[in-house]
C-alpha cells in the first residue's frame, strides 16, 4: 500500500477530507479555526513527509504509523492520549501534539534522535527531564502543562534557540536560563514570576 492509499483510508475511517498542501501551507500557524488546514505534503516522489490533522476526532495512529517517509506531524487537538506508538515514525524532525489535554507520557520521543522541533503545549505531561538527552531540539514548547515541576534540565538543551514556557504555574526559578546563551526566542507568559527574577534577562 502505497502513503496515498493510506491518506484515502485516514480520510475514510475519520470521514475528513486532507488536501494536498504546499511546503508553506503546512508549516503556516493558523490563528483561527476557519482557517485551519488538513493535509499532507508530498516530495517529488509523490512520498507523504508531512501530515497535519487538528480540530477535529481521534486519527487511527496506527495507520499513521506506516507513513514512514513522515519528517512533520501535526495532530492537534484532536483528543490523543496514549501516542507511543509514534516511536516508529523514525525519520521526524518536527512534531507537534499541542492541546491533547489527556497526554501525560511522552517518554517514547526518546527514541526519535532526529527531532528538532517539538511542541507539548496544553497537554497533562508529568515529568520529560528525558528531553535533556534531545541535544538535536532547536525548537521546544511546553507551555500550558500545569504539572510539570522540574524544568532546570532545560539548561542541558545547548542548541535550543526558540523556547515556549508559559502558563506553566510550578515555573517559580528561572535561574537556569543564564546558562541558556543560544535563545533568540522565549516566551514565559503568564507564570508566577516577579520581575526581579527576570532582571537577568535584561
Amino acid at each position: 500500500m502505497d502513503d496515498l492509499e493510506i491518506i484515502k483510508l485516514i480520510e475514510d475511517q475519520m470521514e475528513i477530507e486532507l488536501k494536498e498542501l504546499s511546503e508553506e501551507e503546512f508549516n503556516r500557524e493558523y490563528k483561527t479555526y476557519a482557517d485551519i488546514r488538513r493535509g499532507y505534503f508530498v516530495d517529488e516522489d509523490n512520498r507523504v513527509t508531512g501530515l497535519r490533522i487538528e480540530f477535529t476526532s481521534t486519527p487511527p495512529l496506527t495507520l499513521i504509523q506506516q507513513l514512514t517517509t513522515l519528517e512533520g506531524l501535526i495532530l492537534r487537538r484532536v483528543s490523543l492520549k496514549d501516542v507511543s506508538i509514534l516511536k516508529e515514525l523514525k525519520g521526524l524532525t518536527a512534531l507537534n501534539l499541542g492541546w491533547n489535554r489527556e497526554i501525560k507520557d511522552v517518554n517514547f520521543l526518546k527514541e526519535l534522535k532526529g527531532l528538532t522541533a517539538l511542541n507539548l503545549s496544553e497537554n497533562n505531561l508529568q515529568d520529560v527531564t528525558f528531553l535533556k538527552e534531545m541535544k538535536d531540539l532547536t525548537s521546544l514548547n511546553l507551555s500550558g502543562n500545569k504539572e510539570l515541576k522540574d524544568f532546570t534540565f532545560l539548561k542541558e538543551l545547548k542548541g535550543l534557540t526558540s523556547l515556549n514556557l508559559s502558563w506553566n504555574e510550578n515555573l517559580q526559578d528561572v535561574t537556569f536560563l543564564k546558562e541558556m546563551k543560544g535563545l533568540t526566542s522565549l516566551d514565559l507568559e503568564g507564570n508566577k514570576l516577579k520581575d526581579k527574577e527576570l532582571n537577568f534577562l535584561k
